[in-house]
């Protein structure tokens, strides 16, 4: 599973820097400012999840 994880973020990788050209434009920062934010939103859901589901911690 770790690798069908790590070998998706890899293509997601390539994809935006190659196939959309992201570098190529004026605003390439906020495209990686939205990239990274996306990231950070995705990661705190999945941990989130984890912590109530898995591992059982309660508020």
């Amino acid at each position: 599973m770790t690798i069908f994880i790590v070998t998706a973020f890899i293509q997601a990788s390539v994809q935006l820097v190659v196939f959309m050209h992201a570098r190529e434009t004026d605003d390439s920062k906020s495209i990686f400012a939205n990239i990274y934010y996306a990231l950070l939103i995705a990661l705190v859901t999945i941990f989130g999840t984890l912590l109530c589901m898995l591992w059982g911690w309660k508020y």
